[in-house]
């Protein structure tokens, strides 16, 4: 059983009532948080998270991965909420979940972990064990990342103008 978040897909598939899936929540533990060895363009570090639990009847583990971006020193957040991989398969009375129903209690889950503390702990040893970074630095490489992404979201919706409506022709017509 591969311990890496791409390998998650390749355990055994388990086949899950959502009930039974929402109950083995609180079971779930870390397996392992990685970081990529250079932070992105804006000084901001990235990596992904394994968790998986076990059910107490059966031998097959059930695992959740994720990508997670640090998007300012100290915060961490899912990369992609809609790109969480798993090698469960969510029931409803015995039918498969909609692909929308299944990101939604995969994300219901992820929110019940503390895998930003995890994620954090693991930024600040290998902070500990690196080169200082001037604070200048690191906090200049964290506001242009965050006007980037301010930007970005901030970005107007193009205006497409409306014929105009002469309201004079309305009212001559009555």
């Amino acid at each position: 059983m591969a311990n890496t978040a791409w390998g998650v897909i390749s355990w055994v598939s388990v086949e899950m009532d959502v009930l039974e899936w929402r109950s083995l929540h609180r079971n779930f533990r870390h397996s392992v948080t990685s970081i990529h060895d250079e932070p992105d363009e804006f000084g901001c570090h990235y990596g992904y998270t394994l968790w998986k639990a076990n059910r107490a009847d059966k031998a097959e583990a059930v695992g959740m991965a994720w990508d997670w971006r640090e998007m300012q020193a100290g915060v961490v957040g899912q990369d992609d909420p809609m790109s969480i991989l798993t090698n469960v398969r969510l029931t409803r009375a015995g039918e498969p979940l909609s692909a929308a129903q299944k990101v939604l209690e995969l994300n219901d889950a992820v929110h019940q972990l503390g895998w930003q503390r995890v994620a954090r702990r693991e930024l600040h040893r290998r902070a500990s064990h690196a080169r200082p970074v001037s604070g200048m630095d690191a906090n200049r490489r964290a506001s242009e990342f965050r006007l980037q992404l301010t930007a970005s979201v901030l970005r107007p919706v193009p205006h497409q103008a409306r014929p105009h409506k002469d309201h004079r022709a309305t009212i001559a017509a009555l």
